[in-house]
C-alpha cells in the first residue's frame, strides 16, 4: 500500500510485512531499495503545519528524505516495527522546516565521517505537537510558565539573601541552545540586574546518564569563586528541570572576537592570556581539572575583562591521580587525553597553549578537517609556526618559548625542540570555519 506521494529528489514508503520489517520504495516497475528496520537510528520531522517532510537518519549508509500526505501514519508505523525489532523507542526529532536540509547525511558527508542528527533538545516527547510554524516564537511562548512555575530552592551564593525563586525573574529572550536544554537572558525583578539562565532538561539529563555530572558541575561552580571564572548565583529546579543562574556577561565569546580580528597582538594575547592562566590556577588550587579551554568558553564582561564558563567537562581531582576519559573539543585535546594514557591538570595547560598560539595566529596549530589527521598531528606532529615573510604573521621568540614549554611534558617533539616556521593546517570546512585559514594550508 502506498502512503507517500512522490515528489521530486525524494522516495517513497511502502508498507512491509511484518516479518520482513524493511522500509523500502515504492515503484510501480520494480523494488529499488530496502533499509532494514533496524540499521535506523532516528527520524527527523519538520515542525512546520504546511510540511509533510521528514528524514530517516541510517548511519551505515547515509539519509534518505522523504515528503509523505500521510507522514504521521508512517512515522508510528515506523516506530511500531522499531519497538518490536529493537525492543525501544526511536528517536524522534523536530526542527524548524527551514532547517530539516541542515540534518540530511549526505554521501559526501559520509566519506568525510560526519553524521547529522539534532542535539537532544530537539527531542521531542510522545505527547507533543508537532506543530511549530515559528521556531523563536514558539520559544517566547514557553516563557511565561518558566515564570509561572514556583520551584525550588537548591543553592544561592549569599546566604544571608532570603529565598529567590523563578518567579522573581523577568524572561527577556533566549541567547543559545545547547545539548539539554536553553540559556535565558533574565532580569531579577527586584533590582533590575541581568542574569544568564542555564536551563538543564532532567528527561535529557537521565536518558543521557548526565545526573551525576551535573550534580559534580553545581558543586565546581560552587567554588569557582574568582574574578576570572563566571560564578553561579543561584540554582533552582521544578518537576521537570534545573536552573542554573549566573552573571549575565555583555561582551559575548572570545570566539567572536577572533572570528571578527581573524588574530591579536601580542600585548592583548598576552593580557587574555594571563587571565585564563589565574582562572586554571584557581581550579587547580582547589583540586578541579576543567578539561574544555577554548575560545567558545571564554566570555567577555563589560570592561573587556575575560571568564571562563561551561564547566560540564570539569572534575575535581587529587593531584596524585590521573582521569581516563575521553573527553574535550578536539583541536585543544591534550596528546594523553586521546592517547588513553590518562590525565591531570597538565592536560589545561595544553589546552592554554593552542589557545594562546590560536589567539596570534588565527587558528590552532594541529587542526585538520578529519578528526582522525587531527589526533594524530597532536599526538606526533612538531608544532609548526607561520613564516613572518610569507603568511605576514610574527610571533616572537618569546611568545614560542611560552608555547612550546606548556607543552613540554607531553610532546617529546616540542620537548626535543623541533619547532618549526612554515605554516599552520586549514581549519576551513572543520567544526568553524574560519577566512584566513586557507592562507595557511601547508603552503
Amino acid at each position: 500500500m502506498e502512503t507517500g506521494t512522490q515528489h521530486p529528489g525524494h522516495e517513497q514508503i511502502r508498507a512491509q510485512p511484518e516479518e520482513e520489517r524493511y522500509i523500502a520504495p515504492a515503484s510501480p516497475i520494480a523494488l529499488k531499495r530496502k533499509i532494514k528496520i533496524t540499521a535506523v537510528e532516528a527520524i527527523t520531522k519538520s515542525k512546520s503545519t504546511e510540511s509533510a517532510e521528514f528524514v530517516l537518519h541510517v548511519p551505515s549508509e547515509y539519509d534518505y528524505r522523504y515528503t509523505a500526505e500521510h507522514r504521521e501514519e508512517i512515522i508510528q508505523k515506523i516506530k511500531e516495527a522499531y519497538k518490536q525489532a529493537c525492543g525501544k523507542s526511536m528517536p524522534i526529532y523536530g526542527v524548524p522546516h527551514h532547517y530539516l536540509k541542515d540534518f540530511v547525511t549526505t554521501k559526501s558527508d559520509r566519506k568525510k565521517n560526519l553524521f547529522k542528527v539534532p542535539e537532544e533538545l530537539f527531542r521531542m516527547k510522545e505527547e507533543e505537537s508537532p506543530a511549530e510554524p515559528d521556531p523563536m516564537k514558539a520559544l517566547l511562548d514557553e516563557v511565561p510558565n518558566f515564570q509561572k512555575t514556583k520551584g525550588t530552592s537548591l543553592y544561592q551564593k549569599n546566604k544571608t539573601e532570603k529565598s529567590v525563586m523563578l518567579d522573581e525573574f523577568k524572561i527577556l529572550k533566549v541567547l543559545g541552545r545547547g545539548s539539554f536544554g536553553r540559556v535565558y537572558l533574565a532580569e531579577m525583578i527586584s533590582n533590575g540586574r541581568l542574569y544568564a539562565i542555564k536551563e538543564l532538561r532532567k528527561d535529557v539529563l537521565i536518558d543521557t546518564d548526565q545526573i551525576q555530572n551535573t550534580r559534580i558541575e553545581k558543586e565546581i561552580m560552587k567554588n569557582a569563586n574568582h574574578p576570572f571564572l563566571v560564578n553561579l548565583d543561584y540554582v533552582f529546579q521544578t518537576i521537570g528541570r534545573i536552573y542554573f543562574v549566573m552573571k549575565f556577561m555583555r561582551g559575548g565569546e572570545l570566539y567572536t572576537l577572533i572570528t571578527k580580528e581573524k588574530r591579536f597582538a601580542e600585548p592583548r594575547a598576552r593580557f587574555y592570556a594571563a587571565q585564563i592562566v589565574l582562572a586554571l590556577g584557581h581550579l587547580h588550587r582547589n583540586k578541579i581539572i576543567y578539561r574544555d579551554v577554548k575560545p567558545e568558553n571564554i566570555l567577555m564582561d563589560d570592561d573587556g575583562y575575560l571568564c571562563l564558563t561551561d564547566f560540564g567537562l570539569a572534575r575535581f581531582l587529587e593531584e596524585d591521580k590521573k582521569a581516563m576519559s575521553f573527553c574535550g573539543t578536539p583541536e585543544y585535546m591534550a596528546p594523553e587525553i586521546i592517547t588513553g594514557e590518562g590525565h591531570n591538570r597538565a592536560a589545561d595547560w595544553w589546552s592554554l597553549g593552542v589557545l594562546i598560539y590560536e589567539m596570534l595566529v588565527g587558528v590552532p596549530p594541529f587542526y585538520h578537517q578529519n578528526q582522525n589527521t587531527m589526533y594524530q598531528y597532536i599526538t606526533s606532529r612538531s608544532v609548526i609556526f607561520p613564516d613572518p615573510v610569507k603568511h605576514k604573521i610574527t610571533v616572537s621568540d618569546l611568545a614560542k618559548d611560552l608555547i612550546t614549554k606548556v607543552w613540554a611534558h607531553i610532546s617529546p617533539l616540542v620537548a626535543a625542540g623541533e619547532v618549526t616556521e612554515g605554516s599552520a593546517g586549514s581549519r576551513a570546512g572543520g567544526r568553524r570555519g574560519h577566512p584566513q585559514a586557507p592562507l595557511l594550508l601547508h603552503s
